[in-house]
């Protein structure tokens, strides 16, 4: 598991950036009493993390 997060560090904090980004524009337009929006956002940033691991 060291190993792995040495190696793909640059992804995680892209991907971290990424979903950082990604809840302000969420908090911004939606906010949290949207219960359907949150679970997009939640299968959205999921399916970015899985692309990023996979490429």
């Amino acid at each position: 598991m060291r190993l792995f997060l040495r190696e793909h560090m640059g992804l995680i904090i892209l991907y971290l950036m990424n979903f950082i980004a990604l809840l302000t524009i969420y908090f911004i337009f939606g906010g949290l009493n949207s219960i359907p929006n949150l679970i997009y956002f939640i299968l959205l940033s999921s399916f970015l993390l899985i692309c990023y691991l996979i490429h």
